[in-house]
């Protein structure tokens, strides 16, 4: 046996070799921490190619962070949201565990995230308050932060990276409601702060094509009203859509909090 640290996921590795039907094969098990003892079994003839691509998957799969505990909260908010689900969360049902593939798409949206906040960095925009915690009607949340523009005016900045298919369904017009809401939550908390903040811009990245969304949003917190101001592309294209006005998104996701409480005593 052998055992080897790479990178800075310390992944390690016992071969063992046996014979079966003639050939010698090789039986990897890798791991990503000894503390936590997640182990990964692959089998390789020997003199094939040692594939990193049939490992990394399960790896990610079994090293994946739990499921934070229930509580309400900015990010599970929006009329979008299956009720039943944030009961069966609630509840503490057990979860179908996420495949690796899926939980490494999950891990590239978060570095998408830090990557846009690196690119705004070098240009004369600044970004300040970042993962301030707010508290919010729906519970406390992190805003990914304050920008503030060439004028000193300072907006709540929400950012998201998507997949081609997502992104496109957006820019022709199908809102996404729940990052709406999430915005709007986010803003009654940074008011508490700053009371002059009421526009927060939702700045989304196609992942597959490097390709940018920008959403500037107002939010009328006593009246409950979140309309849309403008719409950017990359592309240079620039409009505010017919439909644009939405009116008690936080009210009802206070609601629909109280309801999954209900639901998950009864």
């Amino acid at each position: 046996s052998s055992a080897a640290k790479l990178s800075s996921l310390s992944i390690g590795m016992n071969i063992v070799g046996c014979v079966l039907g003639g050939k010698r094969k090789v039986q990897c098990w890798s791991y990503a921490s000894a503390s936590i003892g997640v182990y990964v079994a692959s089998t390789f003839d020997e003199g094939d190619p040692f594939m990193l691509a049939e490992i990394l998957h399960k790896i990610a799969a079994d090293t994946r962070e739990k499921d934070h505990f229930y509580r309400p909260r900015p990010s599970l908010s929006g009329p979008e949201r299956c009720i039943r689900s944030l009961v069966y969360y609630a509840t503490g049902t057990p979860q179908t565990p996420l495949p690796g593939r899926a939980v490494t798409v999950f891990d590239d949206s978060s570095w998408h995230a830090e990557l846009m906040k690196d690119w705004i960095r070098k240009s004369a925009y600044q970004i300040h308050s970042e993962e301030m915690e707010v508290e919010t009607p729906c519970g406390k949340g992190k805003i990914d932060g304050i920008l503030t523009d060439l004028l000193g005016t300072d907006r709540l900045l929400e950012l998201k990276a998507l997949n081609h298919f997502s992104y496109e369904r957006i820019g022709k017009g199908a809102w996404p409601l729940d990052y709406f809401t999430q915005c709007a939550l986010y803003l009654v908390g940074v008011q508490q702060i700053q009371p002059d903040i009421n526009e927060a811009l939702l700045f989304i990245k196609n992942k597959n094509q490097s390709q940018y969304l920008e959403i500037l949003l107002r939010y009328q917190s006593i009246q409950d009203i979140l309309t849309i101001v403008e719409v950017v592309r990359s592309d240079g294209e620039r409009y505010t859509p017919q439909q644009a006005t939405w009116t008690g998104l936080v009210a009802e996701s206070v609601k629909k909090f109280q309801q999954v409480a209900a639901h998950a005593k009864a």
